[in-house]
């Protein structure tokens, strides 16, 4: 039996709760956890947010060769939306350097509910056997609520700014899913073959609706479609070792059905036009290779070559408004990742790894706009390539190591306790090479980003982290639009915990952005999104 509940506060009104129980009964098992956070948020407005989740687990057959397993959970958020600021001065903009952490959005908001079961049987067949099956039903929510008439960093205005847009989303999902694993022999090697299958439908039904205040719960419909999807793969992969050498092929065979109803639009009814009923259909055969060289049994050389897709979602293949056309039938946009790498943990006070990448992201979906109308076609093509190295390094460790330690006599590690040291840095080029965006660089991607800090734990009864990241200056839209420039920016934060009786009583907290840093990471259509400026937070735990 176990009982574990951790209570928080911190800046900004911020209280959290998380508390789970998990235990045995013959051979019963169950466990579950409740949690909740809520803030104001750190902006001017707006900015709060409200989430509860739970989850249980009842579990059968944990010491014989046949488990089950019945999961339910259920998750409900709702939180405000700020909006963004802009470097622009003039009438109705809310401004970096004047207002960093203003509103510009003071009615927007968002639902996000879930709630899912999920039945999963597993089975040792043999010893060299395993097969599983899951099923599981899925509910799923996004509701939203957005003022209209505003743009960059400024606060809506005219007419517009009277109504809002809200958007109901939902996703019934069913879906079903055996597996296999099976070893077998041959040349005095033990190989391992995994397969299976996947087969799950969605029924989404989407509302639009235009509200006549700025912050109305429903509104006059405008839209209204039913969307469904079946979605059909099987897989199959085996992994070939041949002593120090493994290798791994692999397939994936994908089906995917998707049709959209539209049983209102005004826009296109206005217009004349007839409403959408339209259904599509792709299969993708996606294909992988890995394999390793164990160069010692604590090194070794990897890589990898993989693809994955990017499907055509629902408001790509039939837009609601009638000013944007689809150029044809859209594919599925394709993805090849590329890594070649040396690994190891060489000595129990060290461990790294280095690898070079590259990710070719083909047949990208993209939006040109001539004359006030809006064609999506498929066409953009963007390469990112660089090298990922890390290392983590025990500074007590590497001390004890060149220290002769008499028998009978603790070590460092076990006296001062334990310092771990550690970076990460990737250098990386990205650019599009195809399509509307040639030259430009990808969205989000950094020449390069530095993680590192120092993690000190004292026998698990103190533990210390200051951590940092470096990120390099990028873009936050594709077009590289001097708005959607995102300088360079650093970030540190520090954590700790300590035990204060018994492996019982524990204090849990930290500063994030220790050095009130003022940057943003992130950009959308609304504005800049400022992150958050130097916060606390700290909780008690308690643990049976």
């Amino acid at each position: 039996f176990r009982l574990r509940s951790l209570n928080t506060i911190g800046s900004f009104n911020y209280y959290a709760n998380f508390s789970e129980i998990g235990g045995t009964i013959g051979e019963l098992g169950y466990y579950g956890y409740y949690n909740h956070r809520q803030t104001d948020g750190f902006r001017a407005a707006n900015s709060q947010f409200n989430l509860n989740a739970w989850s249980g687990t009842l579990s059968w057959g944990q010491q014989t060769t046949a488990r089950t397993y019945l999961i339910v959970d259920a998750y409900d958020e709702t939180h405000g939306e700020p909006g963004g600021v802009t470097l622009a001065t003039g009438p109705g903009t809310v401004n970096w350097n004047t207002d960093t952490y203003g509103t510009s959005r003071f009615y927007d908001n968002m639902r996000i509910s879930r709630y899912a079961v999920q039945l999963i049987h597993e089975n040792d067949l043999s010893d060299t056997t395993f097969f599983s099956v899951r099923a599981w039903w899925n509910y799923y929510l996004r509701y939203s609520a957005r003022q209209n008439g505003g743009g960059f960093g400024t606060l809506p205005t005219g007419k517009k700014a009277q109504t809002n847009q809200i958007q109901n989303q939902q996703f019934y999902t069913f879906g079903f899913e055996p597996r296999i694993r099976q070893d077998w022999e041959w040349l005095g090697n033990t190989h391992t073959f995994t397969g299976g299958m996947l087969l799950f439908n969605t029924w989404s039904p989407r509302t639009d609706q235009v509200g006549s205040t700025p912050g109305a719960t429903t509104g006059v419909t405008e839209n209204q479609s039913n969307r469904q999807n079946w979605y059909y793969s099987v897989f199959a992969e085996n992994r070939f070792a041949f002593g120090q050498f493994s290798i791994v092929p692999a397939v994936r065979l994908e089906s995917i059905w998707q049709s959209v109803d539209e049983t209102i639009n005004t826009a296109r009814t206005k217009l004349g036009q007839p409403l959408v009923d339209e259904s599509n259909y792709a299969f993708v055969p996606l294909f992988g290779l890995g394999a390793q060289y164990d160069i010692t049994p604590k090194v070794n050389a990897y890589a990898n070559v993989s693809q994955a897709y990017r499907p055509v979602v629902f408001s790509q293949a039939v837009p609601n408004n009638p000013n944007v056309i689809v150029d044809g039938p859209l594919s599925p946009s394709f993805v090849w990742n590329y890594e070649v790498g040396l690994r190891g943990a060489p000595r129990p006070w060290i461990t790294w790894d280095t690898s070079l990448f590259l990710i070719d992201f083909q047949n990208q979906i993209a939006e040109n706009s001539t004359g006030g109308t809006t064609i999506i076609e498929n066409g953009g093509r963007s390469v990112t390539y660089g090298w990922d190295g890390m290392v983590q390094l025990d500074v007590v460790g590497l001390a004890d190591a060149f220290r002769a330690t008499q028998e009978g006599h603790a070590g460092w590690v076990d006296t001062y306790g334990s310092l771990l040291a550690y970076t990460g840095l990737t250098l990386q080029e990205g650019r599009y090479i195809q399509g509307q965006f040639e030259g430009k660089s990808p969205r989000y991607t950094p020449n390069y980003l530095v993680r590192a800090g120092g993690l000190y734990n004292w026998r698990d009864k103190i533990k210390l982290g200051l951590t940092s990241t470096f990120n390099g200056a990028s873009y936050g839209s594709d077009n590289n639009a001097q708005e959607y420039y995102i300088p360079f920016y650093n970030v540190w934060d520090f954590t700790f915990e300590v035990n204060v009786y018994e492996e019982i009583v524990s204090v849990i907290g930290g500063i994030n952005n220790l050095f009130d840093n003022r940057y943003y990471s992130r950009i959308t259509n609304t504005g800049i999104d400022p992150a958050a400026p130097r916060n606390w937070y700290v909780g008690v735990q308690i643990e049976f």
